[in-house]
């Protein structure tokens, strides 16, 4: 998600194609979470018919493995950027792939689906996974979930500089309860003495748990643009 600063603030939501668009052919991509040779903003603003040099002065949100993406398009380019908010999201260090930061059974089980399918993809996890517990919720995320690439597991990160690359950066830790792969990137973002940290009491879903209150503290840590 991209968040427009400014007033009126635009907001935009980025397509990553390997989930909505076309999966199963991203399932045989070699780059599925940050291509470089796709300079990432297309997959990022695919929603949008505005190129990057018509925006600027934008605050990237990441959730969960956007935060990888969020991090690559820091990379790229930073100057059209004023701040990164890592939602309970994942944060790749130079080298690492998500199967880094997967407990080994679940790995296991990954690397099995991927490879009894036909197209690469491993299957949704169910939305309790993520800590939802009302069933409309749950019910929603199930019906909607899509097979995911399994490059987006084992695609190592490639950056030339820093996770935020200088940008002011925040991360938001959803607590209620924590979900464990975000947990090494949770206190690795809290030791970090130029990182804005903050708490939120709602699951690893939480735009669908507590999609006001969500979009209350981003606004505000957007602040006045």
């Amino acid at each position: 998600m991209v968040v427009g600063a400014g007033k009126p603030r635009r907001t935009i939501c980025g397509d990553l194609t390997m989930w909505f668009s076309r999966p199963h052919a991203l399932a045989r991509e070699k780059d599925a979470i940050f291509c470089p040779r796709q300079q990432v903003s297309p997959a990022l603003f695919a929603t949008c018919s505005r190129s990057w040099e018509e925006l600027s002065n934008v605050v990237l949100v990441g959730h969960s493995l956007a935060g990888t993406t969020i991090s690559g398009v820091a990379d790229q380019r930073p100057f059209r950027l004023r701040q990164l908010i890592f939602l309970d999201s994942l944060l790749l260090q130079n080298g690492e792939c998500l199967l880094d930061h997967t407990p080994e059974d679940i790995a296991t089980q990954r690397r099995q689906s991927a490879a009894r399918s036909s197209d690469n993809t491993v299957p949704p996890f169910p939305a309790t996974a993520f800590g939802l517990t009302d069933l409309d919720h749950i019910n929603r995320v199930n019906r909607l979930a899509t097979p995911q690439a399994f490059g987006s597991f084992t695609e190592r990160m490639a950056l030339n500089n820093p996770i935020g690359n200088g940008i002011p950066c925040t991360y938001v830790r959803c607590t209620q309860p924590p979900h464990l792969s975000a947990a090494a990137s949770s206190r690795w973002a809290q030791q970090q003495p130029d990182w804005q940290f903050v708490e939120m009491e709602a699951c690893h879903d939480v735009m669908i748990e507590k999609p006001v209150e969500l979009a209350e503290l981003l606004v505000r840590l957007a602040g006045p643009g």
